[in-house]
């Protein structure tokens, strides 16, 4: 029979003691439950009191103002960025959550999707690109200024937006 050889190589001259290396983690921990609504169980959403279900300025008018925290709106490519302004030179930080208003035979109820996205800034900050969202949908964008505190939660609907580069500039 033949031997098994090791084709990496872990040997302290390939990976020197002592070295630290700033690789973020690739995998964060999935929420508890099972993710979004299955047909039988979900994550139940905690959502903070203030977000409601009405239509919001942010997603009516693309632009709303809580606190200190201003967000604006844009829909590039038929998905959505936000550009969120803090005070100056304060470092800020925004979290959104998507989460599915669940209809039929369970009305009533709001599951967590299990998509979420974090961004860091100072002063302001702009978002990655948030896909459209599906029937029932919503995200609550929460912004921390970590300088005094304040948090700030922002609802809106990521549905496909109106406002697209065709919409503005018609080809016809």
């Amino acid at each position: 029979g033949g031997q098994l050889h090791s084709v990496v190589d872990e040997s302290t001259q390939g990976n020197p003691p002592g070295l630290e290396e700033p690789v973020p983690a690739t995998v964060t921990a999935p929420p508890m439950g099972p993710s979004d609504f299955n047909g039988a169980v979900g994550v139940v959403a905690q959502l903070p009191p203030s977000s409601g279900f009405g239509p919001s300025l942010l997603n009516e008018e693309g632009a709303e103002q809580r606190g200190s925290f201003t967000v604006r709106k844009a829909n590039p490519f038929e998905g959505i960025v936000y550009r969120v302004y803090g005070k100056m030179n304060h470092k800020i930080s925004c979290t959104i959550k998507g989460y599915r208003k669940l209809s039929g035979n369970f009305a009533g109820n709001t599951v967590y999707t299990g998509y979420h996205q974090t961004w860091s800034g100072k002063s302001t900050l702009t978002t990655g690109y948030v896909p459209a969202g599906g029937t029932g949908e919503f995200d609550i964008l929460s912004c921390v200024d970590r300088s005094t505190g304040e948090i700030q939660h922002f609802r809106d609907f990521p549905d496909a937006p109106d406002s697209s580069f065709e919409h503005e500039y018609p080809l016809a």
